[in-house]
């Protein structure tokens, strides 16, 4: 998990979204507040979507993509 350029990232092992995993997401927003980039949520399931204003995506389809992450 970390921040980086204003961004939250967070990898999670788990094949299926629990939701519990924004928590982290939640309290880093009080903190921080608005930002531009969404937080992103990597998982170990399949599939890209978004909730509760969060990223959410499984780890293969970073496979093709550039994303500069801190962890």
């Amino acid at each position: 998990m970390g921040a980086e350029n204003g961004r939250y990232n967070s990898i999670k092992s788990g094949s299926t979204f629990a939701a519990d995993w924004l928590e982290g997401v939640h309290k880093w927003r009080q903190v921080i507040g608005d930002v531009t980039l969404p937080p992103l949520v990597i998982f170990g399931g399949e599939g890209t979507y978004e909730r509760e204003a969060c990223q959410v995506r499984g780890w293969r389809l970073l496979e093709n993509h550039n994303l500069d992450l801190v962890c």
